[in-house]
């Protein structure tokens, strides 16, 4: 009996198919061991997370197709101008150099395409680097306005402002923060101006006022309230009677309060 042979362009299928067959045999025994199911989760999040997300993209995309394609009108409209004056351009410059054929409209296309690729991947690659300079959080380039010591600044000054209009308004400063939503309409705005988030896991604290039903008139270096300890700084925020803010030592915080503890019961 003769030996069947197959011709060599169907062995070459054969193999094709029975490598990646026998390769994806073998990864899927050593992953469904015991010790190794693992490293099934992260492929599968993937999958999962991106069918999700192709879901949800697509039923957002369907539901603004029209406004999307009104205003892809324009720049498609754009691009094939400046595609077939960029071709006009390039077979005048050829013809005046002596090549007459070999040039067609599919090649400004790809010229185009390129230049369209290339600039996309230059707005891309300027956007990750951008992120990849200003997301870490360390302190050498973590912006400053996401410091607990600048909001607490920032949250004194707004305090010395709704302070002034109201001992403006009334003759004297409120006996509490609290009686400030007087002046400031928005209560939840009011709370956020108190308070000074020190670290993202503990709550905020507030600041302490010191100025209970007292006036403006008198030592403008007085001070008039004053945030928690900042860990970070090691130091506390205080707004003085001029409405100047400075940072006070942490070491002098506890001298602070005592005395202005002191204060308010001689003045009881």
């Amino acid at each position: 009996m003769s030996e069947t042979i197959l011709p060599k362009a169907k062995r070459g299928c054969l193999s094709w198919v029975a490598w990646p067959l026998g390769i994806l045999a073998a990864a899927f025994l050593l992953l469904m061991s015991a010790r190794n199911v693992w490293m099934l989760q992260m492929p599968f999040h993937l999958l999962a997370g991106g069918v999700l997300h192709a879901q949800r993209a697509f039923a957002h995309f369907t539901s603004d197709l029209p406004k999307l394609m009104t205003a892809a009108v324009l720049p498609c409209l754009a691009t094939a101008i400046a595609l077939w004056g960029a071709h006009r351009l390039i077979l005048w410059w050829r013809l005046a150099n002596g090549n007459r054929d070999g040039w067609r409209f599919k090649h400004t296309a790809l010229a185009g395409s390129l230049v369209l690729l290339g600039s996309a991947a230059a707005i891309a690659l300027s956007g990750v680097v951008h992120e990849a300079v200003w997301l870490p959080q360390g302190k050498v380039i973590q912006s400053n306005i996401r410091n607990s010591g600048t909001y607490a600044r920032m949250n004194a000054r707004q305090l010395g402002v709704l302070l002034f209009e109201h001992e403006n308004e009334y003759g004297a400063y409120p006996s509490s923060l609290l009686n400030l939503e007087e002046i400031e309409k928005d209560p939840a705005n009011l709370r956020r101006i108190m308070f000074v988030d020190l670290d993202p896991p503990s709550p905020p604290e507030p600041f302490i006022f010191l100025g209970s039903g007292k006036t403006a008139e008198g030592n403008p270096s007085r001070l008039l309230a004053i945030s928690p300890v900042i860990p970070e700084w090691d130091v506390f925020i205080a707004l003085k009677m001029d409405y100047s803010v400075t940072s006070m030592p942490a070491s002098k915080f506890a001298e602070v309060v005592k005395s202005a503890a002191g204060e308010k019961l001689e003045g009881k």
